[in-house]
């Protein structure tokens, strides 16, 4: 990568931005209309990553004595559902995780457990925290809210339109950013432990302030160049896919 600009942040933010700009054409750097692009990109590697761990899971559980004695022995007595109080794993979407991350589950009640992770994504790391209810642990239909931090980045370049009306390459922090997000999931039973989960809801910015800071001798931004940053900041509709097992 060609230039002098030194980052701030560990070696891991560096190489993510560089493949983002290289080969995913980062939204930052070019307009709306191709920033939903690039999200649909984002949302196809994803899926693609899990749609490949979903039928060895499938596979698995199909061929053990548990699906067995559940779905080709009517007369048998059904075992116990494996229910474990630990879940761990890992997973990724848009405005969820980040574009991937770790993930832990915690049951503190019957239908009622406590989740979190930590992920990174384009605005630094995200961590957040949730409480679930469901209609039946461990799998199956569950509510969720929770809170979410994006710690923002130090320095980051944007090409962005200036207050001359022309694009420019803007060096600027981007900020930290707090929502509250609520949304709902399913949980799907993929072997005797494991569980693929989807999540789909809204998160809602409480965040103060403005979302970015420019660096000294930095040209104004336009009108539009501010909205293409706060457009770009986390928040709204969110949708995550995650791959999980009990300890």
């Amino acid at each position: 990568m060609t230039g002098t600009h030194i980052y701030d942040e560990p070696y891991i933010l560096y190489e993510f931005d560089r493949i983002l700009y290289k080969s995913l054409k980062n939204p930052y750097f070019y307009s709306r209309q191709k920033a939903r692009h690039v999200m649909m990109k984002e949302i196809l590697v994803v899926i693609a990553c899990f749609t490949t761990i979903f039928p060895i899971g499938a596979q698995e559980y199909i061929s053990s004595p548990y699906y067995e004695t559940h779905h080709t022995d009517s007369v048998k007595r059904s075992k116990p559902v494996d229910i474990r109080h630990v879940y761990i794993g890992i997973g990724g979407g848009i405005d969820y995780i980040g574009t991937m991350g770790f993930m832990a589950e915690f049951r503190v009640l019957k239908n009622l457990t406590l989740a979190g992770s930590a992920g990174i994504g384009s605005w630094g790391f995200r961590l957040t925290s949730d409480i679930r209810y469901y209609n039946k642990f461990p799998n199956g239909l569950y509510y969720s809210a929770g809170f979410n931090r994006s710690t923002g980045r130090r320095e980051i370049k944007m090409k962005l339109e200036t207050a001359s009306g022309v694009e420019d390459s803007v060096s600027l922090e981007l900020k930290p950013v707090n929502n509250i997000n609520v949304g709902v999931g399913y949980m799907w039973r993929l072997w005797k432990r494991g569980r693929l989960n989807f999540i789909i809801g809204y998160a809602f910015d409480i965040s103060t302030g403005d979302c970015y800071a420019l660096k000294p001798s930095q040209p104004e931004l336009s009108e539009d160049g501010k909205e293409t940053i706060t457009n770009s900041k986390p928040g709204g509709f969110f949708f995550g896919i995650g791959l999980s097992i009990g300890l």
